[in-house]
């Protein structure tokens, strides 16, 4: 275009073209000399540095972006260097809308990604990705939802996310992942974060720790240690990560050690608190369970729990409730201390506080077993082996501390539905039970399967927790509704929880 409009039609070869410069030059030495407006369409935007940003935040930490044209090559476009320890802790929803600067694009191939007749509502394809572009709040909740629902309202059809067919997005669309050892060797890479989590391997991330011999130290008895953090920063292959002090209940001690998920981090401190407070007060702890009401009767119903240790079970819980239950963890030793003192204030109020939990759960935990043992006809066979699955998975091994209070105080009404539900059945109601059971066996195997993932992958996630508990209210709305829920509870609220569980 520069010298269609500056050369005459008349200059055709190199002999024409140098008599016609001859001339031109006289007036303007300089008719072919190229400015940078001539070659340069536009000037690159202000707001490059947001659209391409050098780094991805991860929570007080930030971790390094590249950016490389070459097709075909594993490094092509957005690559996010990522230590090793640092994986576990990255959110795969985020990855999946990439930078601002390739989202439009990312929502172009999107579009061609869908079934013909939805494309045909939606084109011109990359008109159509600008104005979602605009429309859409970037790297809010779940990319593909988030696209699908500003699609569905301008090809006036519901578009779903089951709609889009990923393997036609292109490679260079979906987030490079390298993840690097502390030296900065790289130990892995790839798009795929499941994969890599699982390719990287135990022996490389560890589990859920990360390795500092700052924060590295057994046979934790008091509060010794100075201060908690909340999160502190630590450099591993030249990037600084965020890492999570916690403490890790060791049974007849404490250790203090780094955690690489904030979630894990609050859970393993809890349980070590809890096991700080019972070893302070043993010996109170010891001579208020003596008076335990009905002690030897709850002796007796706990038998009917694999390995249960209701001594031990008690003391922790109750020195738990006595000096903390749901306060915010401390993160001083006066703050503990401060803890220590009211707990040894409150260990009576405690005591009858666990009492008042403890005595109806093992009770309709007993009469649940009971009332199953009784019920040995063929008939239903397939419900009484559904129920016994459903008390292995509420009478874990330390159930009663291992569960969070509010859904510990849901523990005998659990039993309870059990039994009206084993009652109902002698009354022929095996039609109804075996559709309801479907029904939670499809959501029990889901939740089944991607809580395996995560404890493959080192995985804390409350929202897959909440799931598993909002499972056994519509248990209990299914066989025994006239006991109430804790929550509302139906099949659709299940699968807008579910849509909230890490994938």
């Amino acid at each position: 275009d520069f010298y269609d409009a500056r050369i005459p039609h008349h200059v055709y070869d190199v002999n024409t073209l140098v008599k016609w410069l001859k001339k031109a030059e006289r007036s303007d030495r300089r008719v072919l000399f190229m400015s940078e407006s001539d070659f340069v369409r536009e000037r690159l935007p202000s707001s490059l540095p947001e659209d391409f940003p050098d780094t991805l935040p991860l929570d007080d930490a930030a971790l390094p972006l590249e950016y490389t044209f070459a097709p075909g090559d594993q490094r092509d476009g957005v690559t996010l260097t990522v230590p090793v320890e640092a994986l576990g802790s990255l959110d795969p929803q985020r990855l999946e809308w990439l930078v601002p600067g390739l989202f439009e694009e990312k929502v172009t191939a999107l579009i061609r990604a869908l079934p013909k007749p939805l494309r045909r509502l939606l084109i011109p394809a990359a008109d159509t990705a600008r104005t979602v572009a605009q429309t859409v709040r970037f790297g809010e909740g779940r990319m593909l939802p988030a696209v699908a629902s500003a699609l569905s309202r301008i090809a006036g059809r519901p578009v779903s996310v089951d709609d889009f067919d990923l393997s036609k997005v292109p490679p260079e669309l979906v987030m490079n992942l390298r993840v690097v050892d502390r030296s900065g060797n790289v130990l892995a890479e790839g798009r795929d974060w499941e994969d890599l989590r699982r390719r990287v391997g135990v022996e490389h991330r560890g589990s859920g720790m990360i390795a500092d011999p700052r924060w590295n130290r057994e046979g934790i008895t008091d509060w010794d240690f100075g201060e908690l953090p909340e999160s502190i920063t630590v450099s591993r292959g030249g990037i600084r990560i965020c890492a999570y002090p916690m403490l890790v209940d060791r049974g007849d001690s404490v250790a203090l050690q780094l955690a690489d998920q904030p979630h894990r981090a609050e859970n393993e401190t809890r349980f070590a608190l809890r096991r700080l407070f019972a070893m302070k007060f043993r010996g109170p702890l010891r001579t208020q369970l003596e008076w335990f009401p009905d002690r030897q009767k709850l002796s007796m119903q706990a038998t009917v729990i694999p390995d249960f240790d209701l001594r031990e079970e008690l003391e922790l819980l109750v020195a738990e409730r006595a000096c903390w239950a749901e306060a915010a963890i401390p993160r001083t030793e006066e703050e503990y201390r401060r803890l220590l003192a009211e707990g040894k204030k409150r260990l009576p109020v405690a005591v009858q506080e666990v009492v008042a939990l403890v005595r109806p759960l093992l009770e309709h935990c007993y009469q649940a077993h009971l009332a199953l043992e009784k019920s040995q006809s063929r008939q239903w066979e397939d419900i009484t082996t559904d129920i016994r699955r459903q008390m292995a998975r509420l009478l874990r091994p330390h159930f009663l501390t291992a569960t969070p209070w509010r859904w510990l105080r849901c523990f005998p009404r659990y039993f309870q539905a059990i039994c009206l539900r084993l009652e109902a059945l002698r009354g022929g109601n095996l039609f109804r039970d075996r559709e309801a059971m479907e029904t939670i066996h499809r959501y029990e195997e889901m939740y089944d399967q991607r809580k395996r993932l995560h404890d493959e992958m080192d995985i804390v996630d409350p929202e897959l927790e909440h799931f598993r508990w909002m499972i056994e209210e519509f248990r209990v709305s299914m066989f025994a509704q006239r006991l109430g829920t804790e929550v509302t509870v139906s099949v659709k609220r299940l699968d807008r929880q579910w849509e909230k569980v890490r994938r």
